[in-house]
C-alpha cells in the first residue's frame, strides 16, 4: 500500500503545476485540481476538462489517479522507472511538459530527472 501522505503530496504538487490554486483558472472553475480529462461524470466538461461536483470530489479523483500511478495500476502506462519528465509528457500530452515536470519535482524536493521510485523511496 502506498503511503497516503506521498499520494497527497504528489496530488498537491500536480494541482500547483496545473494552476488549480490560481483563482478563476480552468482547473479551479471545474473543481478539478489535476486538470483531468476523464469525460463527463455528471457535471459536464469545459474545454475538454472534467467538471467535478466540488473541490473535495476533484481532490478525491486526483489522489486516486496518483495512487494508481504509484501502484503501477494506471491504464496510462506509468512505470516506477519513469522520470518526472516522462510523467509530465504522459500527463500533459507534451503541452508545457517541461514546466510541469520542473514544478512538480521542485514541489516534491526533487529534480525532474528523479523517478517515481525515487519519490517513493524519499524519506
Amino acid at each position: 500500500m502506498i503511503d497516503p501522505l506521498k499520494i497527497s503530496k504528489m496530488a498537491t504538487a500536480i494541482a500547483k503545476a496545473e494552476g488549480f490554486f490560481v483563482p478563476g483558472s480552468l482547473p479551479a472553475r471545474c473543481h478539478n485540481p489535476g486538470d483531468l480529462e476523464i469525460g463527463d461524470v455528471g457535471y459536464g466538461v469545459d474545454d475538454g476538462k472534467t467538471k467535478f461536483k466540488d473541490d473535495n470530489d476533484g481532490w478525491m479523483r486526483l489522489r486516486h489517479q496518483c495512487d494508481l500511478i504509484l501502484s503501477q495500476l494506471s491504464g496510462a502506462g506509468y512505470k516506477l522507472s519513469d522520470t518526472w519528465w516522462q510523467v509530465a509528457v504522459r500527463w500533459t500530452g507534451n503541452d508545457a511538459a517541461a514546466n510541469w515536470a520542473l514544478s512538480v519535482a521542485q514541489s516534491l524536493g526533487m529534480s525532474a530527472t528523479n523517478t517515481l521510485q525515487d519519490y517513493l523511496n524519499k524519506a
